[in-house]
């Protein structure tokens, strides 16, 4: 970070940047450069974490594209459930994770466990969602979200 805002100060310096409204203009565009870049990373980490949520290695980048839109529910779903401290281990087919999840609640293993069908007509069906079944798979994570707080004590029960 030092560096870059040492060469800043040299392009200041070299284009006379140092006096009066140039050198808010250039701080002005130094800003909006900076919060550019960080939001360009911050996209592609949340890319590569969905990503990895999702298994889609081996996929071509259109088929990922379109995999990461239609799918985004089950990742949500993964996320709600790191969020209260349970995470799908990566050798669990998301079904043998829904009957994981089961033995500790009931409910919440039902609740995955049609998230996980929806999933996998999906990704392994090829089906596209209309609207009207992308604001269902919605309402699924959002009824696992409720069913999951309501039953925290038992899900983290190990």
């Amino acid at each position: 970070m030092t560096s870059a805002s040492n060469a800043l100060r040299t392009l200041a310096a070299r284009f006379n940047l140092g006096a009066g409204a140039s050198a808010f203009w250039f701080a002005i565009i130094a800003l909006g450069a900076t919060t550019a870049t960080l939001a360009m990373l911050i996209v592609r980490v949340h890319r590569n974490r969905v990503r990895k949520l999702l298994h889609v290695e081996g996929l071509t980048a259109a088929q990922q594209r379109i995999l990461l839109r239609d799918a985004a529910f089950y990742a949500q779903a993964l996320r709600e459930l790191d969020s209260v401290g349970v995470s799908k281990p990566r050798h669990l087919t998301p079904r043998a994770f829904a009957l994981e999840l089961g033995t500790r609640d009931h409910a919440v293993g039902l609740a995955f466990a049609e998230i996980a069908e929806q999933f996998y007509r999906v990704r392994y069906g090829g089906h596209t969602p209309s609207a009207s079944e992308a604001s269902s798979h919605q309402s699924l994570v959002l009824a696992f979200r409720a069913l999951l707080w309501q039953n925290l004590a038992a899900i983290r029960a190990d």
